[in-house]
């Protein structure tokens, strides 16, 4: 996907039509952000009123559309993408609106009050994104709150269930059905992978987040049921 033009490949939810010029583009990337970013804050701060994050993270943030809105909030902000294109675009993005307090990375480090995570681990195994999911709630300091979007069932037709599963292990058959679609022989497959609640509810808990907040989520597309899951840590004893 990094090898897509980032632009693009950071619009998993927004419909592209030919003709339309990148700053077409950008702007649809800009305003989804901002609208993602204030009902994220929206769904918080009905758990904490006060809430004002202050070290952030936004990982998978690809070109930085809620990064960059987060950050004229927060005091500062990591953006984490494993894609070197998204994250150049990002730190584009981020110079073209005099946005100086963020800083993109490809590894996550330090802690934060404000764990943010969005159509990001649909794209990564479950067994993997499990692991990347503990270390975040990790480093959320006490009394830190966290933002996770996650598809947790897929209700697709049974034929194309087991197309998307041949795919997925015959890289002969990717490449034929992307000719069939008239891309270009390497086209990369974007997979969406549910996850099992029950497994990141534990996670939750187990990092002490005990204040939770769980939403239905239609961004993963026609074929998914998703959730928003919004937490706060226990505060630090006295």
């Amino acid at each position: 996907m990094g090898k897509l033009i980032p632009i693009l490949a950071s619009l998993l939810t927004v419909s592209i039509t030919r003709g339309h010029s990148r700053t077409t583009h950008e702007k649809s990337s800009s305003d989804l952000g901002r609208r993602m970013y204030n009902g994220s804050m929206k769904a918080l701060r009905e758990i904490d009123p006060g809430f004002s994050p202050s070290n952030a993270v936004d990982f998978g943030c690809g070109v930085g559309r809620v990064t960059l809105p987060l950050a004229r909030e927060a005091v500062s902000v990591l953006g984490v993408d494993v894609s070197r294109g998204m994250l150049s675009e990002a730190r584009k993005n981020a110079t073209d609106r005099a946005v100086s307090n963020v800083r993109f990375a490809h590894e996550v480090s330090g802690s934060f009050d404000l764990v943010h995570c969005f159509i990001v681990l649909q794209h990564i195994p479950p067994r993997r994104g499990l692991r990347i999911l503990s270390d975040l709630l990790s480093r959320m300091e006490p009394g830190g709150m966290v933002v996770l979007q996650v598809p947790y069932h897929w209700h697709a037709a049974a034929w194309r269930k087991l197309a998307t599963r041949v795919v997925r292990v015959d890289p002969i058959t990717k490449r034929a059905l992307n000719l069939a679609r008239g891309r270009s022989f390497n086209y990369p497959t974007m997979m969406t992978f549910c996850y099992d609640l029950r497994s990141i509810i534990t996670l939750f808990q187990d990092a002490g987040i005990d204040d939770m907040r769980i939403t239905s989520d239609s961004s993963t597309g026609p074929y998914h049921s998703g959730v928003i899951l919004y937490g706060k840590s226990a505060a630090k004893a006295n």
